[in-house]
């Protein structure tokens, strides 16, 4: 995965090699989490996303740990949208 990635491609990553639950990923669709959106999220962000605290933990590691490589690729977020995401970033749960 990388930040080129649509939400279903980042929901698909997160359950088949971080082994979260489908009902957790399906989040990242509904919310338009593209690649792009997945590397700049905070575990505030997650938070807000997912109740489950050791999920969120999991995937936060996994951000930090590849989130350098990915910077590279980003666009700049303009109300909250960005070039490759039609949706607003803003609207958590």
């Amino acid at each position: 995965m990388d930040s080129s990635s649509t939400p279903e491609e980042v929901a698909s990553f997160l359950e088949e090699q971080i082994c979260i639950p489908s009902t957790f990923t399906q989040a990242f669709i509904d919310y338009c989490i593209d690649g792009i959106e997945f590397y700049n999220l905070t575990l505030d962000d997650l938070e807000k996303l997912m109740k489950p605290i050791l999920i969120c933990e999991k995937i936060y590691r996994h951000i930090e740990k590849h989130s350098e490589k990915a910077s590279s690729n980003t666009c700049t977020t303009v109300h909250g949208v960005t070039a490759n995401n039609c949706c607003d970033t803003e609207t958590f749960p």
